[in-house]
């Protein structure tokens, strides 16, 4: 029995290296909406940025390769910080577009901000090194590129990374949905901004707003009377242009879904919701006023307030209508939900932050493997009233391998009362959890069957009950199911030992040759 034991040690490896690709980003050649900005805003502190044909005609892990388009007019994409108190910086590893004569072909510019023209850290074109470039003014980047109709060249190539810096967002202010200003009377609210928070938000992506935060301020209006609700935003400088964006009336910081008031209007002034206005959404070229809301009582809105032309004025939000706002603190507001496997424990773990929280008894932990049936795993206490963020987490001991794992929270009130919360899914590809040999007992043939998640060069190791190594066997993976034929002619009946594993799993198991 002892010998079977250490011979159980020492089996085959099945080695792959599950290197976890960086994300990538392109450059948009069209705009969005009538638009200048092709793409969301987005919050990170890491990945690469490529033209929108990769760098040096190579390719890249999005799967994109060659030189960029021509016939991009002015289109440009802002990148911010996701940590608090820093800022992004771009590194260039190669900068190659069409030169010459001035730059009149080609032209290339990286801003110092979260807008269309906020100042220039470069501009220009050729070929050689440029950057590094650092968001100093609220921690933001931004790239436009023009391109003519003719020549292209292979483009550039950049990699994002954040560090401390005075400049940076500071996480806690009303920047984010999560740290929104709840308005307690229907007496205007003056504020300013400073620029998107840590999160980003608010964006329709093909609609309305286009490309998301640039200067913002989140505020949420509870309801205490019906009637119409509405509102004015006044500049301090009559010329800047403000836009806005509101979304409820059954929504949450982290569930906003699409907003049902919106105004991209290029216009400078004031700016809001109109008892005169029809439309619901408007873009660039909107007249700056949409429709007021018909408000329920109990009804809850967010309001985001986007400042396109940074002056550092302000505003004042004056609101309108018949509907009476309410003080009353807000029900659970959910900021994010997130499930992610982690291999070496074999768990899924389930974490969420909320910003507030109304008679809040428990959360149910609920997991489905078809999004429909769902049971309960877990009950987590939840923290009564509070107008402080909390975060919570809850563990999956045994997730269904193999399978993509459904998980959604169910807030329950003192009073009995039920908020389901949208659901968030886990595919767990897990080598370990899927391998099998079969048949066993064999023949002079089997197969080896296995799940993982990248493509790798695997070696395959088959020793016998001595520890002897029978069979070595190097092959490439794919991602997903794989099926590995073995050969077993030649092998002697008994018992052989087998491991499959990876940097952190190891999988020890045998099968008979008869």
């Amino acid at each position: 029995m002892k010998k079977r034991i250490f011979i159980l040690s020492i089996f085959y490896f099945l080695v792959c290296d599950l290197t976890i690709q960086a994300q990538v980003y392109t450059h948009p050649t069209t705009g969005i909406a009538n638009e200048f900005v092709g793409s969301c805003q987005v919050a990170t502190c890491a990945g690469t940025f490529y033209d929108n044909g990769g760098v040096g005609g190579s390719t890249v892990a999005s799967g994109v390769a060659g030189n960029y388009s021509n016939n991009i007019g002015g289109i440009y994409r802002v990148f911010c910080p996701d940590v608090a108190g820093q800022c992004l910086t771009a590194t260039f590893t190669q900068f190659s577009t069409e030169g010459g004569f001035g730059c009149p072909f080609d032209y290339f510019v990286v801003s110092n901000g979260s807008t269309q023209n906020s100042p220039a850290l470069f501009g220009g074109c050729g070929t050689g090194a440029i950057g590094p470039f650092t968001g100093t003014i609220n921690g933001c980047l931004g790239f436009r590129f023009w391109s003519d109709g003719s020549v292209n060249r292979a483009g550039w190539a950049a990699t994002f990374s954040c560090a401390p810096c005075a400049g940076g967002p500071t996480g806690t202010s009303n920047n984010d949905c999560a740290n929104f200003t709840q308005v307690c009377a229907s007496t205007p609210v003056a504020s300013n901004r400073t620029g998107p928070g840590i999160l980003a938000e608010g964006c329709g992506g093909v609609s309305c707003p286009a490309g998301g935060e640039n200067y913002s301020n989140w505020f949420a209006v509870s309801i205490a009377a019906s009637g119409t609700f509405g509102f004015t935003i006044v500049p301090t400088v009559g010329t800047d242009d403000y836009d806005y964006a509101v979304y409820g009336p059954a929504a949450s910081c982290g569930t906003l879904g699409a907003s049902i008031r919106c105004s991209d209007a290029g216009l400078t002034g004031n700016t809001g919701l109109s008892a005169a206005a029809v439309d619901v959404s408007e873009d660039v070229n909107g007249d700056r006023f949409t429709a007021e809301i018909a408000a329920t009582a109990g009804d809850v809105y967010y309001i985001m307030v986007d400042e396109w032309t940074p002056t550092g004025a302000g505003y004042n939000l004056n609101f309108t209508g018949t509907a009476s706002i309410s003080c009353t603190p807000l029900p659970v507001e959910l900021i994010t939900l997130n499930a992610k496997y982690q291999q070496e424990n074999k768990s899924v773990f389930i974490d969420w932050k909320t910003a507030s929280e109304t008679n809040n008894d428990y959360f149910t932990i609920e997991r489905s493997m078809d999004g429909v049936v769902w049971e309960q795993i877990d009950v987590i206490d939840g923290s009564g009233t509070t107008s402080q963020q909390h975060s919570y987490i809850s563990v999956d001991h045994n997730p269904f391998p193999g399978e993509i794992n459904y998980y959604r929270l169910k807030q329950v009130d003192f009073d009995g009362q039920i908020k389901i919360f949208n659901s968030v899914a886990v595919f767990i590809s897990d080598p370990v959890s899927q391998f099998s040999i079969y048949p066993n007992p064999a023949g002079e043939s089997a197969s080896i069957e296995f799940n993982i998640p990248y493509e790798n060069e695997c070696i395959l190791n088959i020793y016998d009950y001595t520890a002897r190594l029978i069979l070595s066997h190097k092959f490439t993976s794919v991602k997903g199911k794989n099926i590995v034929p073995l050969d077993l002619t030649g092998f002697s009946k008994g018992i052989y030992f087998v491991t499959l594993s990876d940097k952190v799993d190891q999988l020890k198991t045998t099968f008979v040759k008869e």
